[in-house]
């Protein structure tokens, strides 16, 4: 003879056991309101689901027959609909300013350093080209110059470098300004093919500015990394040399 109170196998056993000893009504609602739901969502359930293509496509893609069909389907599928829904939020949300230029703002820059004058000269830079994402060099350009800035888009706003002789060394002070990303970091490595060890870490102050003082000649890598960004948004072979090396 059965154990009463051991769960029968049979469907329709289970049932009469659901009512006689189950859960209270309250929860086996809830309970079968949750499979359903999963039966509604499993595979097999949505193959009559638009593609995700077909759901995010304008009605002029689609054509009057199919896009007709589409807005049925999304007055009787809570997923579909759910899952535009979603989309469209999406959409409205920007991605993040340090993510569209992460790893663009890539190149080496060569400066010659003239301490008798206390001019610097620009002498190579293979930053590169891409509209918006180049930093370029504004003032002094090839020639002698006391100091060498070079701006480029940094997220919303602006980030500009200006390096000023100083002393048989150089300076650097990094800007930000607009609705760049902050606080940002700065990174200065030991050159080589690869960044080499951290010689100076420094975060941003309030104004969005960082000085790195006193550079001496040699090779540098430069990396400046946002508040949440997973690699460099500019990364820079830094090659300081002297006139007359």
């Amino acid at each position: 003879m059965t154990d009463p109170s051991e769960p029968p196998t049979r469907d329709e056993d289970l049932e009469r056991w659901l009512e006689a000893e189950g859960p209270p009504p309250e929860d086996l609602a809830a309970f079968r309101a949750s499979e359903a739901l999963l039966q509604r969502a499993s595979p097999l359930n949505r193959a009559s689901c638009p593609s995700p293509a077909e759901l995010i496509a304008a009605p002029e893609e689609l054509g009057v027959t199919l896009s007709a069909a589409r807005q049925r389907h999304l007055a009787a599928c809570p997923l579909c609909a759910d899952d535009l829904a979603d989309y469209e939020v999406y959409q409205q949300i920007e991605a993040s300013p340090l993510a569209q230029v992460a790893a663009a703002l890539q190149g080496k820059l060569v400066l010659a350093l003239d301490a008798a004058q206390a001019v610097l000269r620009l002498l190579e830079s293979s930053l590169p080209s891409a509209e918006g994402l180049t930093l370029a060099p504004v003032r002094g350009g090839e020639g002698a110059a006391p100091t060498l800035v070079q701006r480029g888009t940094f997220g919303q706003g602006s980030l500009e470098l200006e390096w000023a002789a100083a002393r048989g060394t150089v300076d650097l002070r990094i800007q930000v300004d607009g609705q760049a990303p902050r606080p940002y970091r700065v990174d200065l490595h030991a050159g080589g093919e690869e960044p080499g060890g951290l010689l100076e870490s420094r975060s941003c102050d309030e104004s969005g500015q960082v000085h790195l003082a006193g550079l001496t000649p040699g090779s540098y890598w430069l990396r400046v990394q946002g508040p949440h960004d997973r690699s460099p948004a500019l990364e820079l072979a830094l090659e300081l040399g002297s006139v007359g090396d």
